[in-house]
C-alpha cells in the first residue's frame, strides 16, 4: 500500500509501535497498509471455514463523527469481511461493526453485526468480530463484551477480483488503491483462522487493559 500518510510512534500505554494514518476520513486512502491473499490458497480456505479478526482502533475526527462508511481493517468489495464505522440507517447508528458476507445461494449477503459504539475521536477500542460457521453466527464484541450476535449461515463469499486483500486504514475498491480510509491509529490487526469463543475472546481482552 501507500505510506505517504501513515506513520509510526511508539505507544507507552500498549508498549508496541502503532500506525498513525492521517488520511481523509472516509475517503481515498493515501496511507494504509494492504496484505494481499490473492494467491494464498491456504488462507482462503482457512477464511472460509470460519474466522475471527481483532483489532485495537482509535478515531481521529473533529467535532461530530461524520456520516460516512469508514474502515480501518477491512477486505471488502460484493464481498469479504472486515470492520467498519457504519452509516445512519434505520436503528443503525455510526456506530462500531463486524460486517461478513456469508450466504447459502452464493450470492452477496452482509451480516450486519453491530455494536451500538459510536466511537469517540481519540479512545482506544478493542474489537473482535467472529463469524461462526458451524453455528450459523456473527457475533462483535468491544473492549471484552459481546455487544450482538447476528444468524449468518452458509458459505463465505470473497470479495470481487481484484479486492482479495485486507487493508489496514481502509478497504479495497477493487483496485490496488484503497477507500472508506481510516483517520486514526491502528495498534492491532489479527486474523484467526477459526471462530474463538467467549473465553478466548475474554483473554485477547485481558492482555489488552
Amino acid at each position: 500500500g501507500t505510506t505517504s500518510n501513515v506513520s509510526t510512534y511508539y505507544n507507552s500505554t500498549y508498549k508496541r509501535y502503532v500506525g498513525h494514518f492521517n488520511n481523509t476520513w472516509a475517503g481515498s486512502a493515501s496511507g494504509y497498509y494492504k496484505m494481499d491473499y490473492t494467491s494464498n490458497q491456504n488462507f482462503r480456505n482457512l477464511l472460509s471455514n470460519g474466522h475471527t479478526l481483532e483489532a485495537l482502533v482509535m478515531a481521529d475526527y473533529d467535532g461530530t463523527i461524520a456520516n460516512k462508511e469508514c474502515k480501518p481493517f477491512s477486505s471488502m468489495q460484493a464481498g469479504g469481511t472486515g470492520f467498519l464505522v457504519t452509516t445512519i440507517s434505520g436503528e443503525r447508528q455510526n456506530e462500531l461493526c463486524f460486517l461478513p458476507n456469508v450466504s447459502t445461494t452464493g450470492s452477496s449477503s452482509w451480516r450486519w453485526a453491530t455494536s451500538g459504539v459510536v466511537p469517540q475521536s481519540k479512545v482506544f477500542y478493542h474489537i473482535i468480530g467472529v463469524w461462526n460457521q458451524a453455528e450459523e453466527k456473527a457475533y462483535i464484541y468491544v473492549n471484552g463484551e459481546l455487544k450482538a450476535s447476528v444468524d449468518a449461515p452458509g458459505s463465505f463469499n470473497f470479495p470481487a477480483s481484484g479486492s482479495t486483500w485486507f487493508a489496514i486504514g481502509g478497504d479495497p475498491d477493487g483496485t490496488s488503491n484503497a477507500s472508506n480510509a481510516w483517520n486514526g491509529d491502528v495498534v492491532l490487526a489479527r486474523i484467526y483462522s477459526s471462530a474463538l469463543d467467549e473465553d478466548q475472546v475474554g483473554k485477547l481482552w485481558t492482555e489488552i487493559k
